[in-house]
């Protein structure tokens, strides 16, 4: 479980911080929510491969069972990084402080609480 758990945090840290590349750069021809969404579904599609790699030992889409429980956690996890994002911009936001931040501590808590044990013990549970 420490392999996988390193693993998974080795390439969602990775397709992190190409989310938060993405949304930066659209969040200046967009607004911050269009772009946030955006960049959640490239890290989303990159997940998937990363995640079938590390708990199945290859990338499997012809298992149409395994795709289904992953856009369920998917949609788990993405609405809940949004809803938080929208939260944050329409009731905290602070003036001058730049969204990557926020997206960055909301990456972190929903990863922890979310994205590792759902694709542990819901999605790539054999």
């Amino acid at each position: 479980m420490l392999r996988e758990f390193t693993l998974v945090s080795l390439t969602t840290g990775f397709t992190s911080i190409l989310y938060l590349i993405i949304a930066k750069i659209l969040e200046s021809y967009t607004s911050p929510i269009i772009a946030n969404g955006i960049g959640l579904i490239v890290d989303i599609t990159l997940d998937f491969l990363f995640q079938s790699w590390i708990f199945l030992d290859n990338i499997n889409i012809k298992k149409y069972s395994l795709i289904v429980k992953f856009i369920i956690s998917k949609l788990i996890t993405t609405t809940t990084s949004q809803i938080l994002f929208i939260i944050y911009i329409k009731y905290f936001k602070i003036k001058n402080f730049d969204n990557t931040f926020i997206r960055i501590i909301i990456s972190i808590l929903v990863f922890l609480f979310l994205v590792f044990p759902l694709s542990k013990y819901f999605v790539f549970s054999v």
